[in-house]
């Protein structure tokens, strides 16, 4: 899982809405729509930390969080690949809060996007994170 700091200034930085989409995070408070009404969710499935130097405790995160877009079944690709490049753009080559970001994955786009009422594409920004130990 990230540091708290990686957290914090990622959903800063989406907001609790973006392009009027509700923005979800881990164990967040309310619901996800179930009627197809789009939202964004964000998670961060993988991170790794390492000590960078060896007579001084700083050390270096690095990580991936997914963004995960859900739009509504049956209007095609248009508003997705919109909204998909919009928030690779937000997050590409960005330094905010300390976290460094690299660039966003382009989204997958196959027969396993289609959840009940929704269709669900994503997007994996690499980052990097330093800190110091206490």
């Amino acid at each position: 899982m990230a540091k708290k700091q990686v957290i914090d200034a990622v959903e800063a930085r989406l907001g609790a809405i973006w392009d009027g989409l509700p923005v979800f995070g881990p164990n967040s408070e309310g619901e996800p729509p179930s009627d197809g009404t789009p939202f964004l969710m964000v998670q961060y499935p993988i991170s790794n930390a390492r000590r960078v130097t060896v007579n001084a405790r700083i050390y270096r995160e690095e990580g991936g969080f997914r963004i995960v877009l859900n739009e509504a079944r049956g209007f095609g690709l248009e508003k997705t690949t919109q909204r998909c490049e919009a928030l690779a753009n937000l997050f590409s080559d960005q330094s905010f809060d300390g976290v460094v970001c690299q660039v966003p994955s382009s989204p997958f786009i196959d027969d396993d996007n289609e959840d009940g009422n929704y269709f669900q594409t994503s997007i994996v920004v690499p980052y990097t994170f330093n800190f110091t130990g206490a």
